[in-house]
C-alpha cells in the first residue's frame, strides 16, 4: 500500500509539472524573509466545505489545498479572514501577514519552512462578509472586485494569486434551514447526499477571480432560462435572475445579441454555460457569469473573452481586458495618437494585484491607436481574436500580449508600450480630447468608470 501511495503522488507530480511550470512562471519573485524566504507555490487542488449553520447563525469552512512548492521555504497563500485553525502535512501550524517588497501588498505565509514537492494546507476559519442570515434561510456571495487590493477569492477563502490555475470544488451544506437554499454559480451542480447539500465542481482553468457564487432560499429570486447554441454546436444554458420588478427577457434578449456579436468577432464561447444577475447596480465580471446593469451587460461579457477568458496574470495585465472591453463599447474606435503622453497602467510594481483604472480611458485609446495602426489589415480585431484563441484560460503579463502583437503584424511595438503603457522614463500623461462615449459619461479623467463602479460592503449586502 505505501508503494501505492508513493507510486500515486510521484505520477501526480509528473502529471502536473508542466502546469507548475506555466503558472509558477508567472508568480512573483520569492520574498526575503529575515532568516528565510517566502515562497509563491501553485495550487493543484481546493477542496472547501461550507458549513451554513442557520441555528448558530454561522458559517464555518474547512479548506483542504494540495500545492506544490518549487523551493525551499515558506508557502504563500492568502485569506483576509483569521484563522482558526491551521495543519501542514498533518502537522499543526500557524500563519502571519507579509508585506510585499515596497509594501504593495499583503499575503499570508506559513511559520514553517517546507521543502520542495507536494504539500496538504488544512485551514479552518469562520466567515461573515457578505453573509445575512434571514429568516427563511441565509444570503450570502463571493463577490469580488478588479479594481481594489486583495478582492478575489481572499475576502472569503484561502487562495493563491492570479497567476495560478487549480480545480476547487465547494461541500455546501445547509443546517437546520426552513427553506431549501438555491445556488446561483458559474460552477457545475450536484445534488449533495441529505438535503439542502450541494458539490459545485469549477473547471481547473480557475484562478481566484474567476468564481461566482451566490445562494438564496427559495422565493427571494425571479429566474429566467432559456438555451443558446454557440457557433461550435454547443447548447449552453443561460440563467437570468434578480429580486426586483426587471423586466428579465430583455436582459436575455441582449445576452444573446452580444453573444452572437462576440462569437462572429473573436469565436466560439469560450465557457460552459452563462449566469447573469441582473442586480440594476455593479458591474463585476466572472468565468461565464456576471453581476451586472443592464447598460452595462454588453461590456460584463466581453469580459468572458478578455479577462475571465485570457487571464491577466497580474495587476499590471489588467489593463489590457478593460482596454479592450471599453475599445468594443465606443464601437472600435481608430485614432492616429494614443491622445495621451505617457501612463503607467503596465509600469507598477511585480506584486501589484489590481488593475490601474485609466485603462478605460487611456487603455481604451492605445487600443483605438493600434487599432489605426493595422487599419490596412483589418484593425486590431483579428488580432485579439487570435490572441484570444491562442491564449485561452492560460495567465499572461503585457509583454506576452506585446511579444504576441510584434510576431502576429510584423511590426515592432515596445517603444509604444514601453512610453505609453509602461511609462518608461516619460512623465505622467495628459489627454488631447475626450471621445463622446467619455463626454457622455463624464469619466475621461476620474477614478471610477460607470461600467465597474467601486461598491462598498454596505452596498454589496443591499445585493444579496
Amino acid at each position: 500500500m505505501k508503494v501505492f501511495v508513493f507510486t500515486y503522488l510521484v505520477l501526480i507530480s509528473m502529471a502536473s509539472a508542466m502546469d507548475n511550470m506555466t503558472d509558477l512562471l508567472r508568480s512573483p519573485p520569492s520574498i526575503p524573509l529575515s532568516n528565510k524566504k517566502a515562497i509563491f507555490v501553485d495550487f493543484q487542488k481546493a477542496d472547501y466545505q461550507l458549513n451554513y449553520d442557520y441555528n448558530a447563525r454561522q458559517l464555518y469552512i474547512h479548506s483542504k489545498i494540495i500545492f506544490y512548492q518549487p523551493e525551499v521555504g515558506s508557502p504563500i497563500y492568502d485569506l483576509l479572514p483569521t484563522e482558526s485553525e491551521i495543519y501542514i502535512d498533518g502537522q499543526k501550524s500557524s500563519a502571519h501577514l507579509v508585506y510585499a517588497p515596497g509594501n504593495v501588498t499583503q499575503y499570508k505565509v506559513l511559520g514553517d519552512q517546507l521543502a520542495v514537492g507536494l504539500h496538504t494546507l488544512e485551514i479552518k476559519h469562520y466567515l461573515n462578509t457578505l453573509v445575512v442570515f434571514e429568516n427563511d434561510g441565509v444570503s450570502s456571495a463571493f463577490w469580488m472586485s478588479d479594481l481594489s487590493d486583495r478582492r478575489y477569492l481572499e475576502q472569503f477563502l484561502p487562495t493563491n494569486l492570479e497567476y495560478d490555475r487549480y480545480a476547487m470544488t465547494f461541500y455546501v451544506n445547509f443546517l437546520n434551514f426552513p427553506k431549501q437554499q438555491l445556488l446561483y454559480t458559474n460552477g457545475v451542480v450536484f445534488a449533495g447526499q441529505a438535503y439542502n447539500q450541494y458539490v459545485v465542481q469549477f473547471p481547473t482553468y480557475f484562478t481566484t477571480s474567476s468564481v461566482f457564487f451566490h445562494t438564496s432560499f427559495v422565493g427571494k429570486f425571479n429566474h429566467f432560462t432559456d438555451t443558446y447554441k454557440t457557433i461550435d454546436g454547443r447548447v449552453i444554458n443561460i440563467l437570468v435572475y434578480n429580486n426586483t420588478g426587471t423586466d428579465l427577457t430583455s436582459y436575455l434578449k441582449l445576452t444573446k445579441s452580444v453573444l452572437a456579436e462576440l462569437e462572429n468577432d473573436y469565436g466560439q464561447w469560450p465557457h460552459g454555460n452563462i449566469t447573469i444577475y441582473a442586480a440594476g447596480s455593479g458591474g463585476m465580471e466572472y468565468c461565464g457569469a456576471t453581476m451586472t446593469s443592464y447598460w452595462a451587460l454588453p461590456h460584463e461579457i466581453t469580459h468572458s473573452y478578455f479577462a475571465r477568458g485570457i487571464i491577466p496574470a497580474n495587476g499590471n495585465a489588467g489593463w489590457i481586458d478593460e482596454a479592450i472591453a471599453s475599445f468594443r463599447d465606443d464601437r472600435y474606435q481608430k485614432r492616429m495618437t494614443p491622445g495621451f503622453n505617457s501612463s503607467q497602467m503596465a509600469g507598477h510594481s511585480v506584486y501589484s494585484r489590481y488593475t490601474d483604472d485609466n485603462a478605460y480611458t487611456l487603455g481604451k485609446r492605445f487600443m483605438e491607436y493600434l487599432n489605426y495602426q493595422e487599419d490596412a489589415n483589418g484593425g486590431l480585431k483579428p488580432f485579439l481574436k487570435y490572441y484570444k484563441d491562442k491564449w485561452l484560460h492560460v495567465p499572461y503579463f503585457t509583454q506576452d500580449f506585446i511579444n504576441e502583437l510584434n510576431a502576429y503584424t510584423g511590426k515592432n511595438y515596445q517603444s509604444d508600450f514601453n512610453r505609453f503603457i509602461y511609462g518608461i522614463n516619460q512623465p505622467y500623461r495628459f489627454f488631447e480630447g475626450s471621445t463622446s462615449l467619455e463626454k457622455s459619461f463624464g469619466f475621461e479623467d476620474q477614478h471610477e468608470n460607470p461600467h465597474h463602479p467601486k461598491l462598498n460592503l454596505e452596498d454589496l449586502e443591499k445585493l444579496l
